[in-house]
C-alpha cells in the first residue's frame, strides 16, 4: 500500500528500533493503531492532515514495519516505547491518538509517566476492559489465543480483520487490513491479545488531565454505549458519534476519512 509519507525509525530499546510514517510540519499529532492494526492504515491522516499537523503515526514493537524482538508484548513496555519515542524526537505538547488497543497503550503511558508531554488526547473506539464490557467472554478469548498461537492463526485472522469494517467496505480495505495486520505475527498477536483481553483500563481515566476527544461508532462491533460511558468518565471531554452511513464501524478512520480528520482539526484546533 503506496503511502504520500515518509518511513522513518527511532530505536527505543537496545537492538529495537521502532518505525513511524511521518508528513507534515507543525503542532504535533501521534496516532497508535489498535492492537493487530498498523501505522500504515492511517493513510488518510498522513496524507489528509500533514497541511497543518506534524503527523507521526507509530507502529508499536511487533507491529507495521516496526522490529519484532522476542521478548515485551505487554502493555507495560509498549508504554516505555512510547515513552522512548517521545523522548527520542524531544516531542512536547503532543496531541496523541490511540484506535482501539491503541488507547491501552495511552493510558498504560499516564499510569506509569504522566502526562507531561501530551496536550490532549483522542480516544478512538476502544473498550477499557473486554470482558466487563461485554465485548466477548472469558471462553471466548482464551479460544481466540489458541487459535493465534495454532496452525489455524492465519485463516483466523481473515475474519478476524473483516469485523473491523462494515459490510459495505470495499475490498481493497479489506485486503488492507488483513495484510497490514499479518505483520504482527500470531504468536506475538496472541500475548499482546492476552494481555488486550483481561485487563482493565477503566480506573486509568481518572489519570486524564488534558483536554479528551472520544470517537465511537454507531455499527462497530464495540457497542457505542461503551464510548458514551469514556465520554461521561472525561469530564469535559468532546464526543463524536459516527453514524452508519459516515462509516461507522470500528475503522471509521478509513471508512469516514473526511469526516474523522475534520473532527481532529477541529479538537486540535480548540484544544
Amino acid at each position: 500500500m503506496e503511502l504520500q509519507a515518509t518511513l522513518k525509525g527511532v530505536e527505543v530499546a537496545p537492538g529495537v528500533t521502532l518505525r513511524y510514517w511521518e508528513s507534515g510540519e507543525g503542532r504535533p499529532l501521534v496516532m497508535l493503531p489498535g492492537l493487530g492494526h498498523a501505522a500504515s492504515l492511517y493513510k488518510y491522516q498522513l496524507e489528509g492532515l500533514g497541511d497543518e499537523f506534524h503527523v507521526m503515526a507509530l507502529d508499536p514493537r511487533g507491529h507495521g514495519e516496526s522490529d519484532k524482538p522476542a521478548t515485551g508484548y505487554n502493555y507495560h513496555t509498549l508504554a516505555k516505547d512510547l515513552d522512548a519515542f517521545l523522548r527520542a524526537l524531544d516531542l512536547r505538547d503532543v496531541t496523541i491518538l490511540g484506535h482501539s488497543g491503541g488507547c491501552k497503550i495511552i493510558l498504560t503511558y499516564l499510569e506509569i509517566y504522566g502526562g507531561e508531554r501530551l496536550r490532549a488526547i483522542v480516544f478512538s473506539d476502544d473498550s477499557p476492559c473486554h470482558l466487563r464490557d461485554g465485548i466477548f467472554s472469558a471462553e471466548q478469548a482464551l479460544t481466540a489465543i489458541a487459535t493465534f498461537e495454532g496452525p489455524d492463526a492465519i485463516a483466523f485472522s481473515k475474519g478476524f480483520s473483516d469485523q473491523f469494517l462494515t459490510d459495505d467496505a470495499p475490498q481493497e480495505a479489506k485486503d488492507a487490513f488483513y495484510t497490514e495486520g499479518l505483520k504482527l505475527p500470531r504468536p506475538l498477536m496472541a500475548k499482546l491479545f492476552r494481555w488486550a483481553a483481561f485487563g482493565d483500563w477503566w480506573d486509568a481515566f481518572s489519570l486524564v488531565k488534558v483536554p479528551s476527544l472520544v470517537i465511537g461508532g454507531r455499527v462497530s462491533k464495540v457497542p457505542l454505549d461503551i464510548a458514551r460511558k469514556m465520554h461521561e468518565a472525561l469530564p469535559g471531554s468532546q464526543f463524536v458519534i459516527f453514524e452508519a452511513d459516515e462509516g461507522g464501524g470500528h475503522a471509521m478512520f478509513w471508512e469516514g476519512p473526511e469526516k474523522y480528520n475534520q473532527s481532529l482539526r477541529d479538537f486540535m484546533r480548540a484544544s
